[in-house]
């Protein structure tokens, strides 16, 4: 005979199903918890990992090791900490060469593992010779396929504002990246008439 509704007992096949219920949820429960604690501890990592201030040796180091920290003490993944360095060098207080050096890196190099990422930064702008700034500063300000001349102008100029570059080696640099006989037409007559104003504010007073 089949077994009352009264009775506190189900069947071996109902059991089972309920079981496997039960399981399934906690599975559910589970994953949704680790997925809130992931979350939890990519936002402190966010939150507490400051966005690099300029593009010094020193401010990088100090960015780059503090980043670390704050992925270690999160546990975060190589992909979290990808996602890190790609949301602090994108901001908008972010130095424009670290900025630009992001945006080329992710486009040509972006399926790269962190520990690469990680070493090809420090590479970049950790290393405090001079000659290596200069490399970097070099390969920061060539311009991107396809950039309007307008945009390059004006991303190059605050790259070389951040470094105190001198302007006449700015000059050639723009040149190397435009190499079109107008604009470096019009470049060459705004750069001698900038000459000419500095030279005229530099002669002294009769008066």
């Amino acid at each position: 005979p089949e077994p009352s509704s009264r009775y506190p007992f189900l069947l071996p096949s109902e059991l089972t199903a309920l079981l496997t219920k039960m399981s399934s949820n906690m599975a559910d429960v589970k994953e949704a918890i680790d997925t809130s604690s992931r979350n939890q501890a990519f936002g402190r990592a966010v939150k507490y990992t400051a966005i690099p201030s300029s593009n010094t040796h020193d401010h990088c180091e100090y960015f780059m090791k503090q980043l670390v920290e704050q992925a270690d003490r999160g546990g975060l993944t190589d992909d979290e900490r990808k996602s890190l360095l790609g949301l602090k060098l994108s901001a908008d207080k972010t130095p424009t060469t670290l900025k630009a050096w992001w945006r080329a890196y992710s486009k040509t190099k972006g399926g790269e593992v962190w520990s690469e990422i990680h070493d090809s930064f420090v590479d970049q702008f950790c290393s405090s010779t001079p000659r290596a700034l200069g490399d970097n500063l070099i390969e920061a300000s060539e311009r991107y396929m396809d950039e309007p001349v307008k945009a390059y102008a004006i991303r190059l100029q605050t790259i070389l504002d951040e470094v105190d570059f001198p302007a006449s080696k700015g000059v050639a640099m723009f040149k190397r990246g435009v190499r079109h006989a107008h604009a470096e037409s019009c470049l060459e007559h705004t750069d001698r008439e900038t000459q000419l104003n500095r030279r005229r504010h530099e002669t002294p007073s009769c008066a």
